[in-house]
């Protein structure tokens, strides 16, 4: 009896030790198909349309399509932010960064299920800057949807991608430890690059818009996402030139200091950078503002600074004032003299 238990407890072992390497080389998780809820309550969040923070009502717009391609990689991600919860992929890109899709959602928590996912993201009540996900779910240039849900270690992992057209097929799984190809492909269409703004910063509390221009046909401009999330396009104002984007203040002040990744895409390509939203307590009163490039300065200076020339006429007018009191007492000196003088 104790030398089958001994074995069975071998065998149990050993696939309890095979199970667990399993996990440890994938750490995936266990992949969980959309029954249709998630898809279900997305749409029907699009067809009542919603309010939006500074943005207004979005909606109604279209229901969107589930796309296999966007499904398999919603299914990769949630897979990836098991193991890491953030938007960066193991290879240190974005799906937006990548040209994989146009917008992404994620969540986790425990026994997280698809109307709680869904709750989660709709954001009610919750400023501009919280209602990403929000506005990522009502965007009507989005077309097509995936759905990744994926359970590990006790934890509900969901995955919502969107896309503004329906590819099919499927998209390849990354490398977490890319080497350069031998043969590197071509990219599927054009690389723009920036011709100005790339890298520039904004100074809360600042008038000026914060304007990049990237080299892109105008007529094949299709949008701006920042941070991976779409932004309205009443949020800047776009004009030829090559594709010349200003972006407002009022929305610029609803971002978080620091940096930001900048994406502007085409209907052949697109182009990425970063920009830099500062506090406005670096900069020192009555000082030259920088933004863009274009220097903004105070018109009126309370007093002076540093570099700055006292206006000359305020030294000539004290010399005079001083040369003429000196000359009336020389000359009363003068006079008492004389009559001392007189006198003796």
């Amino acid at each position: 009896m104790k030398s089958g238990f001994k074995k069975k407890l071998a065998v149990l072992l050993s696939c309890a030790l095979v199970l667990g390497m399993g996990l440890e080389a994938s750490a995936a998780g266990t992949r969980v198909e959309d029954d249709g809820t998630m898809v279900g309550l997305v749409n029907g969040f699009r067809a009542a349309g919603a309010d939006c923070d500074q943005v207004g009502f979005i909606g109604p717009s279209q229901a969107l399509t589930v796309d296999s391609y966007l499904t398999e990689l919603a299914m990769q991600r949630a897979e990836e932010i098991a193991v890491s919860f953030s938007h960066t992929r193991p290879d240190g890109s974005t799906v937006t960064s990548a040209g994989l899709c146009e917008g992404e959602n994620i969540a986790y928590g425990t026994g997280l299920g698809a109307n709680g996912a869904y709750q989660l993201w709709r954001e009610d009540g919750l400023p501009y800057d919280q209602q990403g996900h929000r506005r990522n779910m009502l965007e009507p240039g989005y077309v097509a949807i995936g759905i990744g849900h994926v359970q590990y270690n006790g934890n509900d992992y969901w995955v919502q991608e969107f896309g503004r057209t329906v590819r099919g097929g499927t998209p390849a799984p990354i490398d977490p430890n890319p080497e350069e190809p031998a043969d590197p492909e071509e990219p599927a269409g054009p690389q723009y690059s920036f011709t100005g703004g790339a890298g520039s910063s904004w100074t809360s509390g600042g008038t000026d818009p914060l304007v990049i221009t990237c080299d892109g046909d105008f007529s094949k401009f299709v949008s701006v996402s920042i941070d991976g999330v779409t932004v309205d396009s009443g949020n800047y104002d776009a004009w030829a030139g090559s594709t010349v984007v200003s972006l407002k203040p009022a929305f610029l002040e609803t971002l978080g200091v620091g940096t930001h990744t900048y994406r502007v895409d085409f209907t052949d390509g697109a182009a990425e950078t970063t920009f830099t939203i500062d506090t406005a307590a670096s900069v020192q009163p009555d000082s030259s503002n920088s933004t863009n490039g274009t220097n903004s300065t105070n018109s009126v200076n309370k007093s002076p600074r540093t570099g700055e020339t006292v206006p000359a006429s305020t030294t000539s007018n004290s010399t005079i004032i001083f040369s003429i009191v000196l000359l009336i007492a020389l000359s009363g000196v003068a006079a008492a003299g004389m009559k001392i003088r007189k006198r003796a």
